[in-house]
Formats: C-alpha cells, structure tokens, sequence
C-alpha cells in the first residue's frame, strides 16, 4: 500500500495532474518525504529509478520513497552508486540562492536569442521532434507487446481448459463403463 503522505508529496509536484514528474519536480518530492537525502542524492536515486524517462510515474516515485525508507545501503544501490559515493553526495553544498523570476526571464531570454542566432534552437527542436517520434513508436511497439502477450495467455489458458474438460469427460465415461462391467458381473 502507498504510504498518503508520499502520494500527497507526489501531487503536490504534479499540479497539472499529468502522473509524472520532472527531474526537479522529483527531487522537491522525494527531498519533502526524506529531508536528510541533499539535492545531489535526489539526482541519483532519480536517474537510478528511471534513467531513460523524462517522467517519474507515482509507481516509481514510491519505489524509490520506500527504498530510501529502507536505509542508505538500499538507496545507494538504486542509484547506481557505492554506498561511500552515496554518503558523498550527502556532504554536497547546497545549491545557490534562488535567483529572481525577473532575473530567470531574462537569462532565458538571452540564451534562447544565442540560440535562435546560431542555430542550436532549430537543431534542438528538431532533435526534441525526432526524440518524440521515436517515443510514440516505442510506445506503440510496447503496446503491440502486451497484446501480443495477452493473446498468448488467452490462448494457453482456453488449451488447458480444453484439456481439462477433456479430461474430466474421460474420466466420467471410465466411471459410466466401470459402472456397467459391474452391473454386467454381478448379474
């Protein structure tokens, strides 16, 4: 069962209710329900539960909520990392002082017109395009997988009821020709 407080952290940081979270957005919610993990060790435990995702699912967030609640060790071998390693990340400074939404705007402003001015924003869109293309086909072909998978079950399942209805009537015709050989004997 999933602990409340974990789903409560989990949706906290998915406000538009797409279930999943972003790398940061994980990181506020696994830092808000583990407080001693530092900002370094979220990262890890974050690409230790799902290394090619651009989304953290509920199911994943409380994989990792629990693994943390089952001590360091644990945590560390999510993650990927020496439990020394681990305990490293730990000892991290935090992470500088927020900076203004004004200031934000305006360093994105900036490295977006860099970025229009020498190409890098055409060529990264089109990557980011190509990318989701390739996750609508994997999700397709996985798709096509668990149907697959399902008619194979299906298919077994039906075979051994067969075979045990077969059986069953086998049984039932021994027991009516028993039933007659001895009427037949006794006579």
């Amino acid at each position: 069962m999933i602990n409340p407080k974990w789903i409560a952290a989990f949706e906290a940081q998915d406000p538009d209710k797409k279930g999943s979270l972003g790398v940061d957005a994980f990181c506020a919610a696994i830092r808000s329900v583990h407080p001693q993990l530092s900002d370094a060790q979220a990262r890890a435990l974050r690409l230790g539960v799902a290394p090619n995702s651009s989304g953290i699912t509920l199911a994943a967030f409380h994989a990792a909520a629990e693994t943390v609640s089952s001590g360091e060790d644990v945590a560390a071998e999510l993650a990927g990392l020496s439990r020394e390693k681990f305990a490293e990340l730990g000892k991290t400074q935090p992470p500088p002082a927020a900076i203004s939404t004004e200031e934000m705007r305006e360093r994105v402003r900036h490295s977006l017109i860099g970025a229009y001015e020498d190409g890098r924003l055409e060529k990264t869109l089109s990557q980011i395009s190509c990318e989701n293309a390739k996750t609508k086909a994997e999700d397709e072909d996985l798709e096509n997988a668990a149907l697959k998978i399902q008619s194979i079950h299906r298919g077994r399942t039906a075979r051994l009821e067969v075979e045990k209805a077969k059986q069953s009537d086998a049984v039932q015709l021994r027991t009516k020709r028993h039933k007659c050989w001895r009427m037949r004997v006794e006579r």
